[in-house]
């Protein structure tokens, strides 16, 4: 699991980083994991340009948490990348069924696999829809669908 630390850490250093050094980031993102940037310009393709660029940025943070983690790991394969979309469609489906009375009673492990990251990307969400974003609900369901499905699929990836 990635810790809340590495996450802040990751936040830290990335924010410092001057916009060539982004840039230089980016590019070995797309080169090394390019399966995953394709499925995450696909599925928000529709999306307005401000949506699809979050997407990507939180797809390089949890890829810079990753590595921060545990190292380098290999690229994820399109299978995995299926599979982890599936799982996430069915735990968003049982999410989606939980009363809003019922939230303060989830547990830890019924957040997901990856809390802290899905904590995270959440924060994240929520900060852009204040800086005046406003996705549409079906944007902001696309944007947690894909970055849940990225998370599983980095994450599972990298403990194999």
């Amino acid at each position: 699991m990635i810790s809340r630390q590495t996450i802040e850490k990751v936040s830290s250093v990335v924010a410092d980083y001057s916009d060539e050094t982004l840039e230089r980031e980016f590019e070995e993102l797309f080169g090394n994991h390019s399966e995953v940037c394709q499925f995450v310009m696909d599925l928000t393709a529709e999306s307005r340009q401000q949506v699809q660029e979050l997407v990507l940025f939180l797809t390089y943070m949890t890829y810079k948490a990753v590595v921060e983690e545990g190292g380098h790991f290999e690229p994820v394969t399109p299978e995995a990348i299926t599979e982890a979309y599936r799982e996430s469609e069915v735990w968003m489906e049982n999410m989606s069924r939980i009363e809003e009375s019922e939230i303060e009673s989830v547990s830890f492990t019924d957040v997901g696999e990856e809390p802290h990251l899905l904590g995270f990307v959440v924060s994240e969400i929520n900060e852009a829809i204040e800086d005046r974003m406003q996705p549409s609900e079906e944007e902001k369901g696309t944007m947690f669908l894909v970055m849940k499905t990225v998370i599983t699929a980095m994450t599972r990836r990298s403990e194999q």
